[in-house]
């Protein structure tokens, strides 16, 4: 008996052997190689090849399914017949050939054998469109091919004004409008606060505009306490058009009387000069100043027409086509450039294999290769549109493979992720996890000072801990180690924001848990503690909240809190802080909508518009960029009265990032105060996003900030004029406020 379960033993191992075998038969350096072949041909069709086919398909899906299909691919004979038939349903003129057979494109496969009623198709792309960011500044379009319904929601033209002033107060906008015979337009009137920046389309409620006969239309809102702008726009989705005159908005004031924020009748202007309002010429419309018979009352009109619409004035030529190697041993020839008559893209693909391929990826439900269609996904928009690569010493297909053997290696898609796209440095990427796990944080917070790590926060008086306390430990691991080890999941775009970061992300943990901390207490003895993970980050998060919103300092100084103020609140302050001698802003956070106070210190409008560009492309792999595109998003700021003479401080550090840092650019650019303490992210501009095959939503910096000297900005950030360094002494006193009081103190001596 001993004998036979022996002999069973031993054919089962056998069995295993040979099973685990066949199923691992293909190295891991051939499948990622695979998979980089696959993902470098997904980008160039997907985004860059402008077949009918390639719209019809669900690309998330697709992603997966191509990943599965090539990573068993024994050979690169092998690989291109998979590569072959995944592509040719989508684009039946990719060519595929071993790097020995390199040719020139024959261009008579894509031409028509009859040219009359034909017309180019191609892809323009300014950043790029992904499917979680519509209505916001990013677009791509098929040239000759625009779909009319992806421009529902959106707001050719329209104005913003900040909503700062009018918090919880009743605005009334009135408009008259009619619509074209036949036709329908969309009013908008909403207030816009930092969440629903993420998802424009789902804030923006339209009221349908289809009476063909002038009407005044009455709308009223309360705007909401984290409102960041009031915003009225239009749209129109045919040709007929939609007309729009005497627009109104008025706010209800205290003594419950309306006061006019805006009024045009459109009487007055001179041709075509809308200036004032947001026109986004990356749109298929055209807006038109009209009048009556007489002349003297004047209106303007707006329209759909995608007939010769392109984003921007470079294009490719019909006969160009991306040429690139994507495997050691295959290289791809792929047209950017098809032509197209009002019923297809020449040529059409085999009907019986697309519809083959449709049907393999609804019925297909692996769960097993999302995680690797993601990271095919993510490779690809960052490769081909992300605008820093001149600024990132990184070399990102490189880092793909690195990225795809760690995942093979471990299989923690979120850990592979944050790593991967930690390389760009780029304080803006951010890995959403949807149901995300709970964490807590340590009822702490600690800072790196003079070399120590020192706990210089308590909100557990139970913990018997004290500001002031060294951290040598966490967890038996050295400090510096631990923090060591969490550093490169962090996407650093200097030095002062991974340490805030990794400050930050070093308390988190599971809830109830506790860690083992080796401490020094402020009077030297040294002590084990054990610390539990009690605070959810939110409740964290306001406990270390500076929530002083203003005071008055000795010398008749005032702080300024602009990360907690409101804009009626320094409003209701302002006949003070023009008498007052000095003020301090802390911008050591995120401004509550409050940047309209710098303007009571400019004495010039501010005319800078070009720190902030789209790039433009219509090549993948970023060769030659078409341009940029600079949308009108300056602050627009004029000097409003009363005007502040008084000295003036701004304290910032690595904390100031996007929104915050455009605010230290404007002080920095039109010198409106001295700016101390630390740089800030050196993170700026409008962000981009997009869902992943795994439900796991990826977000990315899509434009290209400058400083308003046209110098550096990304890694960089805002430079203080005068640096201070935290010393032990912070635990107990602010050392940046301290400083800026000196400065003050000294001009105001310097004076007198």
């Amino acid at each position: 008996m001993i004998r036979l379960n022996f002999r069973i033993g031993f054919l089962i191992i056998s069995f295993g052997l040979i099973w685990g075998c066949s199923r691992n038969e293909i190295p891991q350096k051939k499948k990622v190689e695979n998979i980089k072949a696959f993902a470098k041909l997904y980008g160039y069709v997907r985004w860059f090849h402008p077949s009918d086919e390639a719209q019809q398909i669900d690309w998330d899906r697709f992603a997966c399914y191509g990943v599965k299909t090539v990573d068993s691919a024994p050979n690169s004979e092998a690989l291109k017949d998979s590569l072959l038939k995944l592509f040719l349903p989508l684009a039946p003129t990719l060519e595929i050939n071993s790097s020995s057979d390199e040719k020139d494109f024959e261009i008579s496969k894509i031409t028509p054998p009859e040219t009359s009623g034909f017309y180019p198709v191609y892809w323009q792309h300014s950043g790029v469109k992904l499917n979680q960011t519509p209505g916001n500044v990013y677009k791509s379009i098929r040239v000759g091919r625009i779909n009319k319904l992806d421009y529902n929601k959106t707001t050719p033209l329209g104005k913003s004004i900040p909503a700062s002033r009018f918090s919880q107060k009743a605005v009334k906008l009135e408009a008259f409008v009619k619509s074209g015979n036949g036709g329908s337009g969309q009013l908008f009137f909403e207030g816009f606060n930092r969440n629903d920046y993420m998802n424009l389309s789902a804030a923006l409620k339209p009221i349908y505009l289809k009476k063909s006969k002038w009407e005044k239309i009455v709308i009223e809102r309360t705007v909401k306490p984290d409102d960041l702008n009031i915003f009225f726009g239009f749209n129109c989705l045919d040709t007929s058009g939609v007309f729009i005159d005497d627009i109104r908005l008025s706010v209800k004031n205290h003594n419950n009387r309306d006061s006019v924020v805006y009024e045009n009748d459109f009487n007055n202007l001179n041709g075509n000069d809308l200036e004032e309002f947001f026109f986004d010429k990356n749109l298929p419309f055209d807006v038109k100043y009209l009048t009556d018979q007489s002349g003297e009352n004047g209106y303007f009109s707006i329209r759909y027409n995608d007939k010769n619409f392109r984003l921007f004035e470079k294009k490719p030529e019909f006969g160009e086509s991306i040429c690139e190697r994507i495997h050691p041993d295959l290289f791809v020839q792929l047209p950017v450039v098809l032509m197209a008559d009002d019923q297809h893209v020449f040529p059409v693909a085999n009907k019986e294999s697309f519809n083959s391929l449709q049907n393999e990826l609804n019925l297909w439900q692996s769960e097993i290769y999302k995680d690797l269609g993601s990271l095919v996904v993510v490779w690809n928009i960052i490769q081909h549109f992300f605008p820093y690569f001149d600024e990132v010493d990184v070399d990102w297909e490189k880092e793909f493979k690195t990225a795809l053997n760690e995942y093979y290696d471990m299989e923690d898609f979120e850990k592979v992720l944050r790593k991967f796209t930690a390389k760009l440095n780029d304080g803006h990427v951010n890995v959403l996890v949807p149901n995300y796990k709970n964490i807590n944080q340590l009822p702490i917070k600690w800072e790196w000072i003079s070399e120590n790590l020192l706990i210089t926060e308590v909100y557990d008086q139970n913990s018997g801990l004290l500001p002031g306390t060294i951290v040598k430990k966490i967890a038996n691991k050295k400090a510096k180690k631990y923090f060591a080890k969490m550093e490169p999941y962090i996407p650093a775009p200097t030095i002062g924001f991974v340490r805030k970061a990794s400050e930050n992300l070093s308390l988190q943990g599971t809830p109830g848990d506790s860690v083992r901390l080796d401490i020094i207490k402020p009077d030297g003895t040294k002590d084990i503690v054990y610390l539990k993970y009690s605070l959810h980050p939110l409740e964290h998060y306001n406990k270390s909240l500076n929530k002083t919103r203003y005071k008055i300092l000795k010398d008749n100084i005032y702080y300024l809190n602009l990360d907690q103020i409101s804009m009626a609140e320094i409003d209701s302050l302002m006949p003070d802080l023009v008498k007052c001698k000095g003020i301090i802003c802390d911008l050591r956070g995120y401004p509550n909508n409050n940047h309209e106070f710098w303007s009571h210190l400019m004495t010039q409008q501010d005319t800078a518009g070009h720190w902030l560009g789209i790039p433009q492309f219509i090549f993948p792999n970023q060769k030659n960029r078409a341009g940029y595109y600079y949308p009108n998003i300056g602050t627009g700021m004029t000097p409003q009265n009363p005007h502040i003479d008084a000295p003036v401080v701004l304290i910032t550090d690595a904390r100031a990032i996007s929104y915050a840092e455009s605010v230290a650019m404007i002080v920095k650019h039109y010198n409106l105060a001295t700016i101390i303490g630390q740089p800030t992210a050196g993170t700026n501009g409008a962000f981009n996003s997009l869902v992943l095959p795994n439900n796991i939503r990826f977000v990315y910096t899509g434009s290209k900030v400058v400083s308003l000297d046209n110098s550096q900005h990304f890694g960089v950030g805002v430079l203080p004029d005068v640096y201070v360094d935290k010393t032990i002494k912070s635990i107990w006193q602010d050392e940046f406020l301290n400083k800026a009081m000196k400065i003050l103190q000294m001009k105001n001596n310097s004076n007198n």
